[in-house]
């Protein structure tokens, strides 16, 4: 298994005001807004925060807010198999998802979601979402 890209992301309801304040004061761009979840990258592209509104309806398993990790994997089918299903606390089965994802979720021992996913081709609802 190969992670490719971690990503904190925050769930939180000042989705737009944490757009401003990166992207105002530390020159972060935007590179996916769908406007209850939105990417950006530092100026030098090595970087990645997001912010999720956990009110959309799209995301009920994030009640709450706070941090949780999106975890990139080249093969989220086969993590997923793997995991003792018994031992882990799933908090999203593993499905495709229209903004452009095959993903699910799991909790680790300290509460923090750890969202694992694989980039597939978004619906054409989210395809204007990416911006760089």
């Amino acid at each position: 298994m190969t992670f490719t890209k971690l990503v904190p992301f925050i769930a939180t309801d000042k989705v737009e005001h944490s757009k401003a304040f990166y992207t105002t004061h530390f020159g972060f761009r935007v590179i996916f807004d769908c406007g209850w979840y939105v990417t950006l990258q530092s100026p030098d592209g090595r970087v990645e925060l997001a912010f999720m509104d956990p009110r959309e309806k799209a995301q009920p398993m994030f009640a709450g807010n706070g941090l949780n990790y999106a975890l990139e994997a080249d093969d989220v089918d086969g993590l997923y198999a793997a995991l003792d299903k018994n031992a882990v606390t799933v908090t999203q089965e593993l499905r495709d998802n229209p903004w452009g994802d095959r993903s699910f979720a799991v909790l680790d021992p300290n509460g923090i979601r750890l969202y694992f996913y694989k980039d597939i081709e978004p619906v054409d609802e989210y395809k204007d979402a990416f911006v760089g």
